[in-house]
């Protein structure tokens, strides 16, 4: 691939990613952003779209590190965002535990009833 298109993948990424999780969690009963976390999206019947979310945002920066390491004068710019990438890509794998005191999103906390 050329530079250019390695490139151009970190530019999407991050806009993507966001409106993807800003959709989701519009349209999710029960969501939170401020009390919830973006992973949270994971669970439920659409939670393969955030995992899916986070796995195309995790290769698109691991590409966009590839690149910035090709023509980047920075290495250490290019490892941190591939290092970001991997921790994307860990999050797309491995689902979040449930948030507590959630309706839909987890457990109820200690004292709350179901």
């Amino acid at each position: 691939m050329g530079n250019q298109v390695l490139l151009a993948c970190g530019m999407t990424a991050g806009p993507l990613f966001t409106v993807a999780y800003l959709l989701q969690g519009a349209s999710r009963v029960g969501y939170r952003p401020f009390r919830h976390p973006v992973s949270s999206l994971a669970f439920g019947r659409a939670g393969w779209v955030q995992t899916v979310n986070f796995l195309l945002a995790g290769l698109l920066s691991l590409v966009f590190a590839v690149g910035l390491w090709r023509v980047g004068s920075s290495r250490w710019g290019a490892l941190l965002i591939g290092a970001w990438a991997v921790g994307l890509l860990g999050a797309g794998a491995f689902r979040t535990d449930p948030v507590a005191n959630s309706t839909g999103f987890g457990p109820p906390a200690f004292g709350e009833r179901a």
